[in-house]
C-alpha cells in the first residue's frame, strides 16, 4: 500500500511540476486549467474582504484555498508551452534572392522554429506571482484598506442624491446604518461592494490591480490626477447641478491630455522597441543564430539560442545592453497604449453613465506611469523601488518585507526599549509626561534599525530573484534545465563550451547550475544597501556655499547614473548568459518594420 501511495504522490508531483516534454500545449482545452488560479484567487479575496472575522472563512482561506492555489499556480506556470511554429523567408515562387525579413518572415532566407521563449518566461513569472498572491491573501489577518481619496469618492456619491454607488435610495436620502447616516459611518476600514464610482466589484479590482492604485498598500495617485468626485449621471438630472457640465469639461480636458501623451509615447516606444528588436535579429552583428526562433539546420527550437561564447566581447556586451533596453521599452509601450485605449470611450462619451460604471474611466487610475525615467535613474534605489518593484509591490510586501520586518522586530532588532521605572537611570520626559526610551545598545538603536531595513530589502530582492528563476525554469527545453534545484544554484550541471578551435579542442566556458537570477537580484539589493550607507555617512553633510552645492549635485547625478548603469549592465551580463542560451532574444517580439524599411532602402539604392 505504501508503495502504491508513493507512486501516486510521485505522479501528482510530476503533474504539478512536469518535465519539459510533458508540458501541455497552450491551446483552448488547457486555458481553463491555466486560468483556474484566478478563479481560486477570486474566492479567496471574497472571503477576505467580506468575512474577515469568520473562523470558518479564514480556515477555508488558509487550509483549503491556499494549498489549491499554490498547486494550480505551479502547474499553470510550469505545465504550459506554446506550439512551436515554423517561420520562413518572404520571397515569391521561383525567386532566387532573399526576401525581406519582417513580421514572421525570417532573416537570411532560413527556415526557423520556435520564437516563443519570451512568452514562456511570462508564464513562469505568472505562476510564481500567483503563488505569492495566494500566500498574501490566504494568510492575511485583516483585509486591505482603500485610500482616503477613493473613500471620499464614495462619500461624495452618497451625498449627491443621484445615481451613486452601492445603495442610495431613489429619492436621494442617505441610507442609515444602526441609526447613523451611512456617510458618517464610513471609516478608514470600510470596504464597499464595488470600486467607488463604478460597478466594478472591489474584489476584481484587488485581483487585477498589480500596483495597488487606490489601495493603502499601493503606489500613490499622481498629484494632478486625483480621483474625481464628479460622477456622470442622467442628463435629466444635470439641471440640478449647474456646475456639473463645467466639472465634466475640466475632467475631460485632463483625460484628453493624458490620452494624447500616452498615444505619443506608445508610438515612440513601440518604434524604439521595433528598432532594438530588429538589431537583435541582425546576423552580421550577432551571428548566424540571430533570427526569429532557432534555425532548423541547428536543431530548431531545441537549440534556439544566442551564445555569448560565439561572440566577441564587445558584441556580447552590446547584446546585454540591447536586450536590457528592449524589456522596459516593450512594457512601457504596452502600458501606454492600453491606458490610452481604456480612456478613449469615456473621452468620446463623457456623460455616459454606462462607460463610467463599467470601465476605469477616471484618468486617476491610469495616470501613474509604469516607468518614469528608467534610462536616467538617480541611483539603484530609485530604479528598483519606484521603477521596477512597484509592479509587484503587494506581493513583495506581503511575502518578503513585512514577514521579515515582523520577525526581526520580534527579536528586538532596531526596537527601542522603554526606560524602566524604579531604576537608577535618570528619567527623561518629552514634555507631555511620557518618558522617553532608555539608552539602548546598537542592537536596538539606529544601527539595529539600519540592519533591519537592510535585511528586509534583501528579502524583497530574494523574492524577486526566485520569481525570475521560475521564469527561466519555464523556458526549460531539457530535464537538466527544469531541475528545481536551480532555484538555489545547485541544479544538474550544464557544461557550456566555447566554439571548437581549429585543432578540434573544446574549452569549457562555464558551468551553469542555475541561481544566476537570484544572484543578480541579491547584488542589486546589496548595492541599494550600500547606497543607504554612503548617503548616511557622507552625502547628508550640508555643502557650504550655494554654487558649490549646485556643482556637487550635478556631479552626483552623473556619477549616480554611471554607477547604476555599470552595476546593472555588469550583473546583467552575468545573468544574461543563461537567458540568451535558452532563446530569450529570438522571440516574436515585434514586426521588425524598421529592419524591413532598411532592407528596402538598401535594395532601392543598389
Amino acid at each position: 500500500m505504501s508503495t502504491i501511495r508513493q507512486g501516486q504522490l510521485a505522479a501528482l508531483g510530476e503533474w504539478i511540476y512536469p518535465s519539459p516534454q510533458d508540458r501541455a500545449y497552450f491551446d483552448l482545452p488547457n486555458i481553463g486549467l491555466f486560468l483556474l488560479p484566478v478563479l481560486l484567487h477570486l474566492v479567496t479575496i471574497h472571503l477576505l474582504l467580506r468575512h474577515p472575522k469568520s473562523a470558518l472563512a479564514n480556515t477555508i482561506r488558509s487550509g483549503v484555498l491556499l494549498p489549491l492555489c499554490i498547486v494550480f499556480s505551479i502547474r499553470a506556470g510550469m505545465g504550459a508551452i506554446m506550439k512551436p511554429l515554423r517561420f520562413g523567408p518572404n520571397r515569391a515562387p521561383g525567386h532566387k534572392g532573399e526576401g525581406v525579413s519582417w513580421f514572421w518572415y525570417t532573416v537570411g532566407g532560413e527556415q526557423t522554429e520556435g520564437g516563443w521563449q519570451h512568452f514562456h518566461v511570462a508564464i513562469g513569472v505568472y505562476g510564481a506571482y500567483s503563488v505569492m498572491k495566494a500566500l498574501e491573501w490566504g494568510l492575511a489577518k485583516e483585509p486591505p484598506r482603500l485610500r482616503k481619496e477613493l473613500l471620499d469618492v464614495y462619500r461624495a456619491s452618497l451625498c449627491s442624491g443621484r445615481e451613486v454607488a452601492n445603495g442610495t435610495k431613489a429619492n436621494g436620502a442617505i441610507p442609515k446604518l444602526n441609526g447613523v447616516s451611512k456617510e458618517k459611518s464610513i471609516g478608514p476600514d470600510y470596504l464597499p461592494t464595488f470600486l467607488p464610482g463604478t460597478w466594478i466589484p472591489l474584489g476584481m479590482d484587488l485581483l487585477t490591480n498589480l500596483r495597488g492604485i487606490g489601495w493603502e498598500w499601493g503606489i500613490p495617485y499622481e498629484p494632478n490626477y486625483l480621483p474625481s468626485t464628479t460622477i456622470p449621471h442622467l442628463s435629466t438630472n444635470s439641471e440640478q447641478d449647474p456646475k456639473y457640465a463645467q466639472r465634466i469639461r475640466e475632467l475631460n480636458v485632463r483625460r484628453a491630455a493624458l490620452i494624447r501623451t500616452r498615444f505619443f509615447w506608445a508610438f515612440v516606444l513601440f518604434l524604439l522597441m521595433d528598432g532594438f528588436d530588429s538589431i537583435l535579429k541582425q546576423q552580421w552583428l550577432f551571428g548566424s543564430r540571430s533570427n526569429l526562433g532557432g534555425p532548423l539546420r541547428l536543431g530548431g527550437s531545441a537549440t534556439e539560442s544566442l551564445r555569448y561564447e560565439e561572440l566577441s566581447a564587445a558584441r556580447a556586451w552590446l547584446l546585454t545592453v540591447m536586450a536590457g533596453v528592449v524589456i522596459p521599452t516593450s512594457m512601457s509601450a504596452t502600458y501606454c497604449l492600453l491606458s490610452a485605449l481604456a480612456l478613449v470611450p469615456a473621452h468620446l462619451f463623457p456623460n455616459s453613465k454606462l462607460i463610467w460604471k463599467t470601465a476605469y474611466a477616471d484618468p486617476a487610475h491610469w495616470a501613474p506611469p509604469l516607468f518614469r525615467r528608467p534610462h536616467l535613474p538617480k541611483d539603484l534605489r530609485t530604479l528598483w523601488s519606484t521603477e521596477w518593484h512597484h509592479i509587484f509591490r503587494g506581493a513583495f510586501l506581503a511575502v518578503a518585507y513585512r514577514p521579515m520586518n515582523d520577525f526581526l522586530k520580534s527579536v528586538g532588532l532596531g526596537v527601542d526599549v522603554p526606560a524602566r521605572h524604579g531604576t537608577d537611570e535618570p528619567q527623561k520626559h518629552n514634555g507631555n509626561g511620557h518618558s522617553k526610551v532608555s539608552k539602548s545598545s546598537w542592537w536596538q538603536g539606529p544601527p539595529g534599525r539600519l540592519l533591519r531595513r537592510a535585511l528586509c530589502v534583501l528579502s524583497v530582492f530574494l523574492a524577486s530573484g526566485l520569481m525570475h528563476e521560475a521564469g527561466q525554469l519555464a523556458m526549460a527545453r531539457t530535464p537538466a534545465e527544469r531541475d528545481y534545484r536551480r532555484f538555489w544554484g545547485r541544479g544538474e550541471p550544464i557544461l557550456v563550451y566555447y566554439p571548437p578551435k581549429p585543432t578540434g579542442v573544446l574549452e569549457l566556458a562555464y558551468i551553469d547550475r542555475g541561481g544566476r537570477a537570484v544572484v543578480f537580484f541579491l547584488m542589486q539589493g546589496l548595492a541599494c544597501i550600500l547606497e543607504d550607507v554612503v548617503e548616511l555617512l557622507f552625502l547628508k553633510r550640508k555643502s557650504r556655499g550655494k554654487s558649490g552645492a549646485q556643482q556637487t549635485s550635478w556631479i552626483l547625478r552623473v556619477l549616480g547614473w554611471l554607477w547604476t548603469a555599470c552595476w546593472i549592465i555588469g550583473w546583467g551580463h552575468y545573468v544574461g548568459k543563461t537567458w540568451f542560451r535558452m532563446g530569450i532574444a529570438q522571440g516574436f517580439i515585434s514586426i521588425r518594420g524598421t529592419s524591413a524599411l532598411v532592407q528596402l532602402l538598401q535594395r532601392a539604392r543598389a
